[in-house]
């Protein structure tokens, strides 16, 4: 799947912003925060001209945001057993870095969604039990 040149000029700018955002020192929830405005940019891309790639790219994307949330609130109300350690938070930051370069270029986003998606697996019960195991590999 590869972005329109229509859709790339709405979701840009704040794919831009975000990554800026992404390079500076913050806690996961903010970086997720700024995260969320990529699946916002895609959404108003998608009302200008809707296509099966934006509908499925904005489902991955706010798939993935969810599974981070969900996972951030359990943290902060105690329930440890699944962390998110500095090598998924370093995954994520690099994912999302590479969905950008990957946009902005003509490129196929096939491969990086499937990393997106196997880490936000690794947010829930199973999907941290086979990281740990070291049977999925983000």
């Amino acid at each position: 799947m590869v972005v329109s040149r229509d859709a790339k000029t709405i979701i840009n700018p704040d794919l831009d912003f975000v990554l800026t955002k992404f390079a500076e020192e913050t806690p996961l929830d903010e970086k997720l925060f700024y995260f969320s405005a990529i699946f916002g940019a895609v959404n108003r891309a998608l009302n200008m001209k809707a296509t099966p790639d934006l509908v499925y790219l904005h489902h991955i994307l706010s798939s993935v945001y969810g599974a981070f949330y969900m996972r951030i609130q359990a943290i902060k109300s105690g329930d440890l057993t699944v962390q998110l350690d500095d090598v998924i938070v370093g995954k994520f930051i690099e994912y999302v870095t590479e969905l950008g370069q990957k946009i902005r270029g003509d490129s196929s986003l096939d491969e990086v969604i499937i990393k997106l998606v196997n880490l936000s697996y690794v947010t829930q019960g199973n999907g941290f039990y086979l990281y740990k195991r070291g049977e999925l590999i983000i």
